[in-house]
């Protein structure tokens, strides 16, 4: 049995229209001013006590009579309160806005801040690679999750501890000025999926070829075109390079070895002097 105080300011997300974290932050200077008194306990039920329930993942607070959840920030799914356990899971829970949620995977050691898209092919997406490439630009690629659908870096889930065989399916988008064409595609492929992990060629030219599943607006002559994919020198490139291409066909992000960079989605050579910009989402 455990007793303790704590101080905490409750703040309703319904008004606030805030994240939770960011509301409390707001609120300190209210709180300062007038404190709430907290007693979190273990013990059996008593007025003014509230309690976390680790199944429900909520705060209860007790009513004299029974504990009844506290509807609070606290409460809300995705806030750093209260992380669900992914995109999909939140997407689970009745969460339908694409945005930045906080979740924390199987393996992940602390939730952290994802980007979800909670509308494509029933939502629950969790977004590790987005290149929004300005025509004319030369910019390094970068190495952190993004939290925009329009940013400009990428992850590996084995880089937040993300435990192995969580994905389940990886989809792929790009665009570029260049021409009309939309690349979207998903995949649930062990081969590729594994390059989301660590970022090395598991992969033969017939797993894209073959087997992935076209989604709403796909138009391009990939993945289905592909009769190539990384070259000996790029082993491990992730989904940048040239993971899979054909002549005249490819998907490139800023590879390598071009100097000048290269960007390009279902063309060639689309080069620098082109807006592209290529995403991909992990669903569990």
């Amino acid at each position: 049995m455990f007793k303790f105080v704590i101080y905490i300011s409750v703040c309703t997300l319904a008004v606030t229209g805030q994240r939770a974290d960011e509301a409390v932050i707001s609120n300190r200077r209210a709180l300062e001013a007038s404190e709430i008194r907290v007693v979190v306990t273990s013990s059996p039920c008593s007025n003014e006590t509230f309690r976390w329930n680790s199944e429900k993942r909520f705060i209860e607070v007790c009513n004299g009579v029974q504990w009844v959840g506290v509807d609070s920030c606290f409460n809300v799914w995705g806030s750093n309160f209260n992380p669900g356990a992914s995109c999909k899971h939140l997407k689970q829970q009745g969460v339908e806005k694409n945005g930045i949620y906080w979740i924390q995977p199987p393996g992940a050691t602390c939730p952290f801040q994802a980007y979800c898209d909670m509308k494509t092919d029933g939502g629950g997406w969790m977004l590790l690679y987005a290149y929004k490439h300005r025509g004319g630009t030369k910019y390094d690629l970068v190495t952190a999750l993004p939290t925009s659908p329009d940013g400009y870096s990428h992850q590996l889930l084995n880089n937040m501890g993300i435990s192995a065989g969580w994905a389940q399916e990886l989809r792929f988008y790009c665009t570029t000025s260049h021409h009309n064409r939309v690349v979207h595609f998903k995949t649930n492929n062990r081969n590729i999926i594994q390059t989301a992990y660590d970022g090395k060629k598991h992969f033969s030219v017939s797993d894209w070829s073959s087997k992935t599943e076209k989604l709403t607006g796909h138009t391009a002559h990939l993945p289905d075109a592909t009769t190539h994919i990384w070259a000996v020198t790029h082993q491990t490139a992730g989904f940048t390079d040239f993971p899979f291409y054909r002549s005249g066909y490819h998907w490139g992000i800023g590879p390598k070895y071009a100097p000048a960079g290269r960007f390009e989605c279902d063309d060639f050579p689309n080069n620098y002097n082109y807006d592209t910009l290529h995403r991909v989402f992990v669903r569990d």
